[in-house]
């Protein structure tokens, strides 16, 4: 865990042990494990899985679904994805942005940015986001390398309050 980003509750060290049992030994390039990403995590236990390599904006190429998780709204959320290949730039460091997308915009709201650091291939994200209430929105987790290959996508499709 990147301590810089660190569990702070028992319910979210909870949630940590049961996605990390799942993908304990998972490498590729940006996976969204919490809430679940769009597709499926097929391969996840394999050094550059499909499900997790996707490079097309805005969500990896896979298209929109039902909400996959409801949370619930006034609370803050912990996004969990997992850096599964290093790209790191020393010279031009990279970032890690969770964004949204709410019913009748065109574009994704920013709610953190997490800089990339030189944190190994495996290395898990927990990050607290407060998202607006929405009966159907899409939660967006992009790895901007600034190197080769360049940015990875991934989606999930959710909807906030009234839980």
């Amino acid at each position: 865990i990147n301590a810089e980003y660190g569990v702070s509750t028992t319910n979210k060290m909870l949630k940590l042990v049961i996605f990390a049992t799942f993908i304990a030994l998972a490498a590729c390039h940006l996976c969204l494990l919490s809430p679940h990403q769009r597709g499926t995590l097929d391969g996840i236990n394999q050094e550059a899985a499909t499900d997790c390599f996707l490079r097309a904006a805005p969500c990896g190429g896979r298209p929109l679904s039902a909400p996959v998780e409801r949370i619930p709204d006034s609370k803050n959320t912990t996004v969990i994805f997992q850096k599964n290949l290093n790209h790191w730039n020393a010279a031009n460091p990279g970032s890690f942005v969770v964004s949204v997308l709410l019913p009748g915009s065109v574009d994704f709201k920013p709610l953190a940015t997490i800089p990339d650091t030189n944190t190994p291939s495996l290395t898990l994200y927990l990050v607290d986001v407060m998202i607006p209430r929405a009966d159907h929105a899409t939660l967006r987790v992009e790895y901007n390398t600034n190197s080769a290959p360049g940015t990875f996508y991934q989606c999930a499709d959710i909807a906030v309050g009234n839980v």
